[in-house]
């Protein structure tokens, strides 16, 4: 346990040893990268004057006003969002310059159009009422030395911002291209490039971890992250899209709605993805959310950026003090380091965006490197590798849930298997037994009989020898019916019959009776098994005896067929001769009640009737 514990103060040691560093690389590169032009190259005196002119030729007399660059005030103190900057370039400049030369803006609000000597050089874009954007992009401008004059240079910058706070021009720098367009492209990476690449990380890192959430839809923490990375990257279009389809505005309401939404749902996430939170709390803050963004309806400028910069950050920034306390308290109570991994990028998150607030409202340079969206590069860092690594946790319990169900299954099957054999062979031993009791039974009530009959009469001094071979015959025959029910095809009626037409035709020639044979395939009958065989074959083998023995017939006719009654199919078998036919109280006789017993045994219906010309006939109904 000691050393687990010790394993886990190093753990975090080490992990904050990873922020500091990152922090301390953001801050480095953000300012580094922000390297302005040398000093020798700067202009930073002149006088501004409100004004709409299209040209500077165009300006007419008004109030000029003294300005020194960056100048951030102006603008604000005349209650203007328009204006001319009338920049002398100092002479001191000139000599120093070669032929191809730059003219460099690394910060303004929110586009400008350049003069040289009322020579136009170029603009960030559209001036008009939808200035293209140009707050986080630096401008560059190429000219060549031959448009200067030996002294009494001008610049003339008109200038076009979305409100006049946001109004303001940083130091204008002129100088030799091969100076300033590395120190351009520097701040291009900085503030364009890098954010476009972050921008594309948060969207397709949202896109893995939507795909992640429709896997598993149970587990909503994935759908809220989701939406905060979307959220945040859409607002980190504001700071590199130039040119949008609509107001000001809107744009304005969409972007700060955006990030502020995005650390809502942040919130959403971490607390689901932490599993213990307060329920109340989580849909207040939802709640509030919703309605604190409905001031954002009045769609007036003015209000939109007081309200969103002064009230609505302040509500989202007061939610992430929130949550960083609630993940505070969490890591004191289990440990986890989860947690620390999550408490400590949500603090570098919070630093990042107090930074960019300050700078966004003018308290330090507005020309400050905006930090925020660095801090983008470590959330997805960690966030998504936590995220990956409980999916993955998560498939391996699935997986490891799946093996027990597999090994429980095929451990059921088995024993089941086990059971059935068991079964099966206690079926086939019964099936076996059964057999056996109804082949002694049937030796029993057959031969076994005869047999007891025959040896009882042998002391009889009126019994022949004739008389005990055919009895004897009988009891054989009996013998060999109970073997043929064994054999064959015990569902097919017409096997059953031409066996017993076998053993039973030289009885016939004896008696010289003619065997007319109409049988005919019949429907197979299911499930009806030897012992049913033989009761048929025990039935018709009285018939055809009687016949021999009492009609007097020349002719037997056997015959199969199937009959419709009362809407069925039956089928039947019938045994007709042309003997003297059957009395009335013969048909009381105990052969005859010894084959309805046995036509009642297998389901079968028996008939016996002798018509009014001569014989009789029996007829079986399955």
């Amino acid at each position: 346990m000691v050393v687990k514990q010790s394993s886990q103060v190093k753990n975090i040691k080490v992990w904050l040893l990873i922020y500091l560093l990152f922090i301390c690389s953001v801050v480095y590169v953000s300012y580094s990268l922000n390297e302005n032009p040398p000093h020798n190259t700067e202009i930073s005196q002149g006088l501004f004057i409100a004004s709409n002119a299209p040209t500077p030729s165009s300006i007419k007399e008004g109030e000029k006003v003294s300005i020194t660059l960056p100048d951030m005030y102006t603008a604000k103190k005349l209650d203007v969002r328009e204006g001319w900057y009338i920049l002398p370039v100092p002479d001191v400049l000139l000599p120093n310059l070669k032929d191809k030369l730059a003219l460099y803006v690394p910060k303004l609000s929110t586009n400008i159009e350049v003069y040289i000597n009322h020579q136009w050089l170029g603009n960030g874009g559209r001036i008009d009422e939808t200035a293209s954007k140009n707050t986080h992009h630096p401008l560059v401008f190429y000219l060549d030395k031959k448009q200067l004059k030996d002294k009494g240079n001008t610049l003339f910058i008109h200038i076009k911002g979305g409100l006049p706070i946001w109004t303001y021009l940083s130091k204008v720098y002129l100088g030799d291209e091969k100076t300033i367009t590395p120190i351009y492209e520097k701040q291009e990476i900085l503030k364009v490039t890098l954010v476009i690449v972050i921008t594309i990380g948060l969207v397709l890192t949202a896109l893995f971890t939507l795909l992640f959430w429709f896997l598993r839809r149970e587990e909503t923490y994935y759908f809220w992250y989701f939406l905060a990375e979307i959220l945040w990257a859409t607002h980190d279009l504001k700071l590199f899209i130039k040119k949008v389809p609509f107001s000001n505005t809107l744009w304005e309401t969409i972007t700060i709605l955006a990030i502020g939404w995005s650390i809502i749902s942040f919130i959403l996430f971490i607390h689901r993805y932490l599993l213990h939170y307060n329920k109340k709390t989580d849909r207040l803050i939802f709640l509030l959310g919703c309605l604190f963004s409905l001031p954002f309806l009045y769609q007036d400028i003015t209000w939109i950026t007081f309200y969103g910069y002064k009230v609505w950050l302040l509500f989202v920034a007061t939610s992430g003090i929130y949550v960083f306390f609630f993940m505070l308290t969490n890591f004191k109570k289990t440990r986890d380091q989860t947690v620390l991994l999550m408490l400590m990028t949500g603090f570098i998150m919070l630093l990042f965006g107090m930074h960019d607030l300050l700078a966004v409202n003018a308290i330090i340079l507005p020309s400050s490197p905006y930090l925020l969206y660095f801090s983008a590069i470590l959330i997805v860092s960690v966030i998504s590798s936590l995220l990956i690594r409980r999916f993955i946790e998560n498939l391996k319990i699935v997986e490891n849930y799946n093996d027990q169900l597999k090994w429980q299954v095929k451990k059921k099957q088995q024993q089941l298997e086990s059971e059935y054999k068991k079964t099966q062979k206690l079926q086939e031993q019964q099936i076996l037994n059964e057999e056996r009791e109804r082949i002694m039974r049937d030796i029993h009530d057959g031969i076994g009989g005869q047999l007891a009959t025959t040896l009882a009469a042998i002391d009889s001094p009126d019994l022949t020898k004739d008389d005990i071979k055919d009895n004897l015959q009988l009891a054989l025959q009996d013998l060999r019916l109970v073997i043929d029910s064994l054999d064959g095809d015990s569902q097919d009626i017409t096997t059953i019959l031409g066996t017993l037409r076998m053993r039973l035709g030289s009885l016939l020639e004896k008696a010289d009776i003619k065997l007319i044979w109409k049988v005919q395939e019949l429907p197979l009958l299911e499930e009806f098994g030897p012992e049913n065989s033989l009761n048929i074959m025990r039935i018709i083998q009285e018939a055809i005896t009687n016949v021999v023995k009492h009609s007097g017939a020349t002719v037997l006719t056997i015959s199969t067929y199937e009959e419709e009654k009362e809407g069925k199919t039956y089928s039947v078998v019938e045994v007709a001769d042309n003997g003297c036919g059957i009395p009335e109280n013969s048909t009381k006789g105990r052969g005859v009640v010894n084959m309805k017993r046995r036509a009642i045994n297998i389901n079968a219906s028996f008939k016996i009737t002798s018509p009014k010309i001569k014989g009789s006939i029996i007829k079986l109904l399955f």
